[in-house]
């Protein structure tokens, strides 16, 4: 799961927009119909949850960046 899709989250929530967005990013893992916090919980394939995931990529690129 990229980090970038956090963005597609948080517009949902916060401008109460990009439903479709939010949408078709459930659908391409797998978790259609799910609420915010069911998705950020999900867990594909018995990995790490979603949104731990994002944050794991979010220190990852922040660590490469401070060289």
């Amino acid at each position: 799961m990229e980090s970038r899709n956090l963005n597609v989250v948080r517009n949902f929530l916060i401008h109460d927009t990009n439903e479709n967005q939010y949408e078709d990013l459930l659908s391409r893992v797998g978790a259609r119909g799910f609420s915010v916090p069911q998705f950020l919980a999900y867990q594909p394939d018995g990995m790490i949850p979603i949104f731990e995931s994002w944050i794991d990529d979010l220190v990852a690129a922040a660590q490469s960046a401070a060289g």
